[in-house]
């Protein structure tokens, strides 16, 4: 069964108690900078949709 990413998130924040999550809007090259800096461990970079 797949989930969106939405409910992976909130998934992940039920189930598992030492983890913290915090979001946040950067640009992608900020988010970049913050992950190689090891200021943040992971980041999800979105593009919006065209419609």
């Amino acid at each position: 069964m797949g989930y969106s990413f939405t409910g992976l998130v909130e998934k992940i924040h039920r189930n598992m108690d030492d983890v913290s999550l915090l979001t946040n809007t950067y640009s992608p090259i900020e988010l970049r900078k913050s992950v190689l800096s090891r200021v943040i461990d992971i980041a999800f970079l979105f593009e919006p949709p065209f419609c």
